[in-house]
């Protein structure tokens, strides 16, 4: 399990952790921690909450039951075809402490961020193209 590493989690594992490296400018080694992201997960949460919290947000997240939540989705994948599919649950474990370090980095005046109002009309195609993709690999799970 420690091996084992989803590229959309291991992606969000990396933005994160380089994004509080060059905040703390710690010397950690981030793609070694994004390739072994469940071991690095707990601590990554903490800190995103703890930076979180320094910048004026809230959070209301666990860092301790969200990884153990990512953590059980992620043995799915080891489970035969249909099943295999629950450990894509996985990724809302992210998405608690990624929307307060979203959150912090709007209020960090140190960063200049860029909010997207709407997606370009290449994000548009790639996600209908994705989409169709996805309900094709769902029906031939049922044929």
């Amino acid at each position: 399990m420690l091996y084992h590493c989803r590229p959309l989690s291991a992606l969000v594992v990396l933005q994160g952790l380089a994004f509080l490296q060059t905040k703390t400018g710690s010397s950690y080694y981030t793609r070694f921690k994004s390739s072994f992201w469940s071991v690095f997960l707990w601590p990554l949460f903490s800190r995103i909450k703890d930076f979180s919290k320094k910048e004026g947000y809230h959070p209301r997240f666990n860092p301790f039951l969200l990884f153990i939540g990512s953590l059980f989705f992620e043995l799915f994948s080891a489970l035969p075809e249909p099943y295999f599919i629950l450990s894509f649950l996985s990724i809302f474990f992210f998405i608690p402490p990624f929307e307060a370090l979203n959150y912090a980095k709007i209020q960090c005046n140190e960063f200049v961020t860029i909010e997207q109002e709407s997606f370009n009309t290449r994000q548009i195609v790639l996600i209908v193209i994705g989409s169709i993709l996805w309900l094709l690999v769902i029906l031939e799970m049922f044929m």
